[in-house]
């Protein structure tokens, strides 16, 4: 896996279990734990468990039609884990975050039984597992999957986007944020900046938002901080009671993303979660003032803050692009 020895001597294997997989065609989303080994021919070995959460998307699910059943799947994958090395007599324990590229065919056996296969790019960053430079690992995998057909939002996400060219928004915003947990438990750091947001209403009830947002922190000495995070929202308002053009709109949010910044004896990439709420005002038939609390945690090393989670406040103008079934 991450080493200084040459990644042709190293020889791994690994034993995957998705425990969660549910497609709102063409999006879906899958959690996978994995129990990973890897060893060189010096005899160094390290045992790895590896968490991820992924969004999926199924790039050919919008030309075909939704009501027939197809006996091939296909997905791209994007997303965000963690990762936790093993203490052993020859290494000691490591924990960080890592990202993940994938591609995935499914073939029908039969009924909701499926075989699949995998190709995944798992990316560390630059000071996991004590290298110098990023990571990469390719896994291959071959496995059996079995669908369930639930949908707990059924009678309330009945109103689902129909085209990929529907349903989307921008918009822009300020943010203002705290680093909590510096150095003794003090306030590590203040920053302020701003940020652009791209997203599209998949159901009433599910959301897809991507953003994209620059800070300068305000420490010892001010840096800058640039961060692009995907987010995947539950409005809860639809799941009680589906209703369009609400007023007023509460969505619970978690996702992921990369974060960077101009500190020199820092890292300047890594991968980072967040979660939070957002409160949607209804302002006319094209455009919404969306208010966002949002945690960012991130590895400690990240910045002088010394802080692994940031808390941020957020406004946000949003502008509906075309003709929109779902808001």
């Amino acid at each position: 896996m991450a080493s200084n020895i040459p990644a042709a001597d190293r020889y791994d294997g690994q034993a995957a279990l998705s425990v969660g997989r549910w497609m709102l065609s063409p999006i879906g989303i899958q959690a996978r734990f994995t129990e990973a080994h890897s060893s060189n021919r010096y005899g160094i070995a390290s045992f790895y468990e590896m968490f991820d959460v992924d969004l999926l998307y199924n790039p050919v699910a919008h030309f075909r039609h939704q009501s027939q059943s197809y006996p091939w799947n296909y997905a791209l994958g994007l997303g965000v884990g963690v990762v936790h090395r093993k203490e052993n007599f020859q290494q000691e324990a490591d924990n960080d975050f890592f990202g993940v590229l994938s591609f995935s065919v499914e073939r029908q056996i039969s009924g909701s039984f499926f075989a699949e296969a995998e190709l995944r790019s798992v990316i560390f960053p630059s000071q996991f597992d004590g290298n110098e430079s990023l990571s990469a690992m390719i896994m291959a995998s071959l496995g059996v999957s079995y669908y369930i057909q639930y949908n707990p939002f059924a009678r309330s996400s009945s109103g689902e986007s129909q085209r990929m060219r529907e349903d989307w928004y921008i918009g822009g915003g300020l943010l203002a944020g705290a680093w909590p947990l510096g150095n003794e438990g003090v306030l590590g750091a203040l920053d302020a900046g701003a940020q652009l947001v791209l997203g599209k209403h998949l159901s009433t009830v599910w959301e897809g938002r991507l953003s994209a947002a620059t800070e300068y922190v305000m420490v010892n000495n001010t840096f800058l901080c640039s961060s692009l995070l995907l987010d995947m929202m539950c409005n809860l308002n639809n799941v009680i009671s589906e209703k369009r053009n609400r007023p007023w709109n509460v969505s619970l949010f978690a996702g992921a993303g990369i974060r960077n910044n101009s500190v020199a004896s820092s890292e300047k990439f890594l991968w980072c979660t967040t979660g939070g709420l957002s409160v949607r005002r209804w302002l006319s038939i094209k455009s919404d003032l969306v208010f966002d609390v949002r945690g960012v945690v991130v590895p400690p090393r990240f910045s002088s803050t010394a802080s692994p989670v940031e808390l941020s406040f957020a406004a946000t103008y949003v502008y509906n692009i075309g003709r929109n079934t779902c808001r």
